[in-house]
């Protein structure tokens, strides 16, 4: 303690670790540290004042449990705890005083213990602006919408008349793409679709249509032909028994038989040269050829992901139309949807009277994971981000470098 100075305010603070190095840890002992701290070192660091995002319910369970376990610890006295927070005997007692004080605060205010999940936050602000939004008061959230989009998929299989559709040239797409025949293309249109309606939800803008056809084709060639030549030096210097069984010869069997699906989903750690023969002459040239190729994969995966979603993307937007029809009928809203119902209604100012009362109030935000943080979830939080942030209000955000 003491490390903090009004001085710092407003300030943003990054951390950046890899997984298991305790950086909720720190978060949830950074947010005991603003809660405790004088008004002289931390502006507007009442209970209210601080929100705490997670991306999990136990991750909230567990940061709520620390921050508690600690102000209890610094009551009784315990040392441990007290180390913990490096404070010197003579503000003991204080620190011992505050810390009960804020128990019977966080205890009488639970709803002001504001430690929960991106989706808790966000629904909460829905829920308080839903009418505004122009739904009718009596909807439901739903979680799990995977019924719900099955009944609109059936309603869209049985309206199908056209053969210009869309759905017709994801059957085409899949019997000319495929590796394999498929007995149930049906069940696997609607997997991927349902897919893209989900991740699209992510994202401020959604996905374009653009068809990559002609790219892939050129891209693919190319891979064919690195396969081939790296496949001929293989077989000319006599090295598939220095070879791995697996990673650089099962990528050259998927690029020999077409099989992208594979080839763009393999493991890429392992050495293709067995260690025993890593010294080689010849094994400078290979490892060329496999960093080479896993350099183009990289380069070919973006191309290839558009090429091969670009009919279902297409199905996609021809099927939407049952999935809000489904929606209205059932008066229901999905999880997915509310960020971007937010976002809509801010881009056109009808700012939420809840964005205003929470930006008159929240000064200090934690953002645990940040890594997971959807852009169109940023999108939602930095309004009111960077109205604290315009006054005495801070930012801490820890996320994995993965």
């Amino acid at each position: 303690m003491g490390i903090l100075s009004k001085s710092l305010f407003p300030h943003v603070l990054v951390i950046l670790a890899s997984a298991g190095t305790g950086k909720t840890h720190d978060l949830s002992k950074r947010i005991t540290e603003y809660l405790l701290a004088e008004n002289s070192e931390v502006p507007y660091n009442d209970l209210r004042n601080i929100l705490a995002i997670t991306f999990t319910v136990n991750a909230s369970r567990e940061m709520k449990g620390r921050v508690l376990n600690w102000l209890k610890g610094l009551y009784l006295g315990e040392q441990k705890v007290i180390n913990l927070f490096e404070i010197s005997e003579e503000r003991l007692r204080n620190y011992s005083n505050k810390s009960g004080e804020l128990i019977n605060k966080i205890l009488s205010n639970y709803k002001d213990f504001q430690i929960k999940t991106i989706d808790s936050f966000l629904t909460t602000i829905f829920k308080a602006s839903s009418i505004s939004f122009g739904f009718t008061p009596n909807f439901e959230i739903i979680f799990d919408n995977r019924e719900y989009l099955e009944t609109a998929f059936d309603l869209y299989l049985d309206e199908l008349r056209d053969f210009d559709n869309p759905f017709f040239e994801v059957l085409k797409f899949i019997n000319e793409n495929e590796p394999y025949f498929s007995f149930t293309p049906y069940k696997k249109i609607f997997e991927n679709v349902i897919k893209l309606y989900q991740k699209e939800r992510h994202y401020p803008e959604g996905f374009k249509n653009i068809d990559r056809e002609k790219e892939w084709i050129k891209i693919k060639d190319n891979l064919k032909s690195l396969s081939k030549e790296i496949s001929k030096f293989i077989e000319d210097n006599n090295l598939s028994d220095v070879i791995q069984k697996d990673g650089l010869m099962t990528m050259l069997s998927d690029l020999e038989r077409e099989d992208f699906e594979s080839f763009f989903t393999r493991g890429e750690k392992k050495h293709p040269i067995k260690k025993s023969a890593q010294e080689e002459p010849w094994a400078k040239k290979l490892d060329y050829y496999w960093n080479l190729l896993k350099s183009k994969r990289n380069e070919a995966l973006f191309i290839y992901a558009e090429n091969y979603f670009y009919p279902y993307l297409k199905v996609l937007r021809s099927f939407e139309e049952k999935i809000e029809f489904v929606k209205r009928a059932e008066n229901v809203v999905f999880i997915e949807d509310i960020p971007k119902i937010i976002l809509d209604n801010l881009n056109i100012n009808n700012i939420p009277d809840i964005y205003i009362r929470l930006g008159g109030k929240l000064y200090h935000f934690f953002i645990d994971e940040f890594q997971d943080t959807s852009p169109i979830q940023w999108e939602n939080l930095k309004l009111l981000i960077e109205n604290s942030l315009a006054g005495c209000g801070s930012l801490y955000v820890v996320g994995d470098t993965k």
